[in-house]
């Protein structure tokens, strides 16, 4: 299919729903427009349109550096008058888009990942979705572990050098964009972070001095390696991503990059100041610059990163010479899996919630067999008595997501 003809089905469809929506005379204007915003198909967001536009402004400069004839790219202001002078004059008129909204990676998904083939055991080097008896201590090992337990980006740290690990003040540490070739989004990128004591004790040092002189420059030279032009980030966020899903815990809105979030959530609930916060991740606070400031307060930032505390149990592993994760307890129960459907209004048409350990529903609903509002509201009290307080799997859109909050509100207590 091409992208013209996916446009086209897209409009058609939604031409056909806004003049049934149009011709409804139980509606106020600002009902219709806000069932259209339920509805319709989603369109590109304004960033994405905006950084679709800068990578093709990119490529076709690189061509006509090689000597090829290419038409000059739009201007983002030109696209957006473009798309103004398109907008149909009608107040039914709704561009719906679909942004990604990073969120922290739930203890269900922390818990599934740690306890992955990736850590635990896996059939081979290439295949770290299935279970198995191999665990390699690469890029794809040691850089999440990096995003959760320092919070930095992924970038700063793929290009980490060999030469970056250092020892201060009787601590193994991390010299962020320490050379001339990684200054990194600001000045306040450039910064000196304590090894976290996860990594310490799953022998990070240990691995780190035991690596050949032929390893090469980089501290991860496989993950460096995947890139064939200067974006290191996409090509080993793609790997893991595909890790992710053949694992089925990947998330449109918990992915990889909100590892960085995930761990500045942490922190925050851990009641660790927004400065050392601000100064972990990279961030400019004040007057002070980060290179100054972790260089000389590694000790009191190690403390701080520590309390992001992911329960994880360590072991020495005499099969693998090497400590690894037996168990993670933040994960005290197999999540519920939740499954639903949409009416109209976006609201739970129907609805399942089922265990681990049978294919028959825990709980089952369907909006069609109420007769009034009251019996819909003793369906959603049972739902809770049911659930009690175990973790939801809940599915990765988020208008379904927000149809079940909603249908647990109305069984809530006061």
């Amino acid at each position: 299919m091409s992208k013209a003809f996916e446009i086209s089905q897209a409009d058609a469809k939604d031409a056909k729903i806004t003049d049934e929506i149009r011709n409804r005379n139980d509606m106020s204007l600002a009902e219709k427009r806000a069932v259209l915003a339920e509805q319709l198909t989603p369109r590109l967001a304004r960033a994405t349109i905006e950084r679709n536009q800068g990578g093709l402004k990119r490529i076709f400069s690189s061509a006509r550096d090689l000597g090829a004839e290419t038409p000059e790219v739009l201007s983002r202001k030109d696209i957006w008058k473009h798309l103004e002078e398109k907008m149909p004059k009608d107040d039914l008129y709704v561009r719906v888009t679909k942004p990604k909204t990073r969120r922290p990676w739930s203890a269900e998904r922390l818990a599934s990942f740690f306890l992955s083939p990736i850590y635990t055991g896996a059939f081979s080097a290439s295949r770290r979705a299935r279970r198995g008896q191999i665990i390699v201590r690469d890029a794809t090992y040691w850089v999440p572990l990096i995003l959760l337990t320092l919070g930095t980006r992924i970038e700063e740290t793929l290009l980490l050098k060999r030469k970056d690990v250092v020892l201060r003040d009787g601590l193994h540490c991390f010299n962020y964009n320490s050379g001339a070739d990684q200054l990194g989004k600001t000045e306040s990128s450039q910064r000196t972070l304590a090894i976290p004591q996860l990594l310490l004790e799953l022998g990070f040092v240990e691995w780190f001095q035991s690596l050949p002189e032929n390893h090469g420059i980089f501290l991860f030279p496989d993950a460096v390696k995947r890139a064939t032009t200067r974006d290191v980030t996409s090509p080993f966020s793609k790997h893991l991503r595909r890790i992710l899903s053949n694992l089925e815990i990947d998330d449109f809105h918990e992915d990889i990059y909100a590892a960085r979030m995930t761990f500045t959530s942490m922190l925050n609930a851990a009641g660790v100041s927004e400065a050392q916060r601000q100064a972990i991740a990279g961030h400019s606070h004040g007057t002070v610059l980060n290179c100054h400031y972790t260089a000389h307060n590694v000790g009191d930032l190690k403390l701080a990163m520590d309390k992001a505390d992911f329960r994880l149990e360590i072991r020495y592993s005499p099969k693998h010479g090497f400590p690894i994760i037996h168990g993670c307890s933040l994960k005290k129960q197999d999540a519920l899996r939740v499954e639903v459907t949409l009416d109209e209004n976006s609201e739970a048409e129907t609805l399942r919630i089922f265990d681990s350990k049978s294919r028959q529903p825990l709980f089952e609903y369907h909006k069609g067999n109420l007769l009034d509002a009251r019996d819909r509201r003793d369906c959603a009290s049972e739902l809770l008595r049911k659930v009690g307080n175990a973790p939801l799997q809940m599915p990765q859109d988020t208008s379904r997501v927000a149809a079940i909050e909603h249908f647990m509100a109305l069984g809530s207590p006061g």
